[in-house]
């Protein structure tokens, strides 16, 4: 079974970047379904993702968990874009 937490383990804090996409978001709409449709801008090379020899993984996290655990750690808090 596929855990968070198990992938992080297993690869290691040195070999993960964390990205947010509400700093990083060039565009957003929402489809006539009613999912979201954001377009991103990345350090992470084309070629990179192209060959699969970079993964990206989109999670969710409400931003007062994000802030909570930002603060108990000594980090700082996500700001409104």
């Amino acid at each position: 079974m596929f855990s968070l937490s198990g992938l992080m383990a297993s690869v290691g804090d040195d070999n993960v970047t964390i990205q947010t996409i509400h700093q990083s978001m060039t565009e957003i709409a929402q489809t006539k379904r009613g999912d979201s449709r954001i377009t991103f801008v990345t350090d992470v090379k084309a070629d990179d993702v192209l060959h699969q020899r970079m993964v990206g993984v989109v999670i969710w996290i409400r931003r007062e968990d994000i802030n909570a655990y930002l603060q108990e750690t000594g980090g700082t808090q996500l700001p409104h874009r």
